[in-house]
């Protein structure tokens, strides 16, 4: 792929000027690579020019980014354009392909422009820097079916591709009955594609021009044990309402029995070691042991009987219901100010994490006040993160018991997401707050003068550096309160120009700038030293100051 600048067109996010280095970061998403479905943004949704909602094919898409090199984000000019051209990699169907832009916020591609062919090139000329895609609409229909083996038992959370022959694919995954279903271009010959362990499988689809309910597909060559099992309580009753945690081959699954406590699915006999089983009841909050069984040696695992019986502690919690569980050991729960549930968890590496806060009356008063934010890693052995903004329908659980160290919470939900806990409160604190100012350092000596003005068009973002972001938006000249102590944090610029004064100025911290070019949370940024407050602390000392 190609990028063309004119020169002098580069501009700080505030319109100015900018003059100096400039870095470029690119990538192209060839439309004949076959990962492009698990690395390209977005699901190929758009919204043409006139607002109606279509679904895409894509003939190359690119990702661009200008900064200086002190990270900071760059734009063209108003008025200038920048050019892009696209490889051709296959049969284009006209001269001229729509242009696309991500929407970030939506994940919709937006149409704006158009790409003609130069040789063997699809050439565009852009407005703004953002991910483009070549793509050419087109009409779908909706499909469902089933994936069975030859005795009739589902295939589940297998991985289905589906492709046309030519660039368009698609993916998704079957659920714990092996049903699946989704949307595939209209009246164009498709292939199904599934892939397990060193195998392979294609499935011709279509033609179709309607809507269709595709039934049963049996799959011949998928290797498999079956895994069977009850879960029963401490008077050996089945359990009506629960679930196996079953892991194997690095990644975790939730079976849900059934109305007399049985499960019954299969696993792929891909050359996993073992397989663990632990039961957890929802009525009653509790768990049983974990159980450990060698695979290779076993056939089958059938007809086991878990006796949920034990008062343990857990957090099990995935980014959508089909996805993959994750379970963190090492999990502190507060009350703070005698208002609010807060759960924190962290794996030992930092590839996961789960926090929650939550009203102890149930009952939120804002997002801030009710949110989960966590990061997970998928079915897929990639990772997610995701914020929510909880409420009562989501996490119908009334937290109010809880009032002293010991007392035991419990949480779940699978509708919009998966999360069920079973957590003791470890302690009580006061919150601590953050009081930052943002400045205007007219004369450039780094330390705030009486006469120089306040900025409240900047802003600042208190963050973890272990976790999420302190959940609360963006802040400029405002108190940060419900601060988690004993969390490490920093504050870092939203960079949109001006630049931070020099830092650490003088003897009086409360007057100084505090903001330097530090590489925290892997990455390059503006921000503070991190700092863990004390509870009930105040911190003030912590200030931005700009250039003019």
């Amino acid at each position: 792929a190609l990028i063309s600048l004119p020169a002098n067109i580069t501009r700080n996010l505030d319109g100015s000027v900018y003059s100096g280095e400039v870095r470029l970061s690119a990538h192209w998403y060839s439309p004949a690579s076959d990962n492009l479905a698990q690395t390209m943004p977005g699901d190929l949704r758009g919204r043409d020019m006139i607002g109606n909602n279509v679904q895409l094919t894509t003939y190359g898409m690119m990702a661009v980014e200008l900064e200086s090199p002190q990270g900071e984000k760059l734009q063209l000019a108003e008025g200038q354009t920048a050019r892009l051209s696209f490889p051709i990699t296959d049969n284009i169907p006209e001269q001229t392909i729509p242009m696309w832009y991500l929407n970030e916020s939506t994940g919709i591609w937006e149409e704006e422009g158009e790409a003609e062919q130069e040789g063997n090139f699809l050439v565009a000329e852009v407005p703004h820097f953002s991910f483009w895609n070549c793509d050419a609409p087109f009409d779908v229909v909706n499909i469902m079916g089933r994936l069975i083996t030859p005795d009739g038992t589902p295939i589940a959370r297998q991985l289905i591709t589906i492709k046309n022959n030519g660039n368009l694919s698609g993916t998704g995954t079957t659920n714990i009955d092996g049903l699946f279903q989704g949307q595939i271009p209209k009246g164009e010959p498709l292939i199904m594609v599934l892939e397990f362990c060193d195998s392979k499988v294609e499935i011709p689809l279509g033609p179709f021009d309607t809507d269709q309910q595709l039934g049963n597909i049996t799959i011949d060559e998928f290797n498999y044990k079956i895994f069977s099992g009850n879960l029963i309580d401490c008077e050996l009753a089945p359990i009506r309402d629960g679930y196996f945690l079953i892991s194997y081959g690095g990644l975790s699954y939730a079976a849900f029995v059934d109305q007399n406590g049985f499960v019954e699915l299969i696993i792929p006999d891909c050359d996993i070691a073992e397989i663990t089983l632990v039961g957890f009841d929802n009525l009653t909050s509790l768990s049983s042991e974990q159980l450990t069984f060698d695979v290779i040696s076993e056939d089958n695992i059938q007809a086991i009987d878990l006796i949920v019986c034990a008062d343990v502690e857990f957090l099990n919690f995935a980014g959508s219901i089909n996805n993959a569980i994750n379970t963190i050991s090492d999990v502190e729960v507060s009350i703070v100010d005698d208002k609010y549930i807060h759960i924190f968890a962290a794996s030992d590496t930092s590839e996961r994490y789960f926090e929650m806060i939550y009203p102890l009356d149930s009952n939120p008063s804002s997002i801030f006040e009710g949110r989960v934010s966590a990061k997970a890693i998928k079915a897929s052995g990639s990772t997610n993160t995701f914020n929510w903004g909880l409420d009562l329908d989501v996490l119908d659980k009334d937290f109010s018991s809880a009032t002293n160290i010991g007392d035991t919470i419990r949480g779940f939900n699978s509708i919009h997401f998966f999360v069920d806990f079973k957590l003791v409160v470890d302690r009580k604190v006061r919150s601590a707050s953050v009081r930052s100012i943002i400045w205007q350092d007219d004369n450039l000596d780094g330390i705030r003068d009486t006469d120089e003005p306040l900025r409240d068009d900047l802003e600042i973002l208190l963050t973890k550096t272990t976790g999420s972001v302190h959940m609360e938006d963006y802040k400029s000249n405002v108190d940060i309160d419900l601060v988690i102590p004993g969390l490490e944090y920093f504050i870092r610029y939203r960079l949109n120009s001006p630049k931070p004064t020099k830092p650490n100025e003088g003897s009086d911290e409360h007057l100084d700038s505090d903001f330097d070019f530090r590489f925290v949370n892997d990455d390059w940024r503006y921000a503070t030293s991190t700092f863990i407050p004390k509870e009930g602390e105040v911190i003030d000392s912590l200030h931005l100051g700009v250039k003019p």
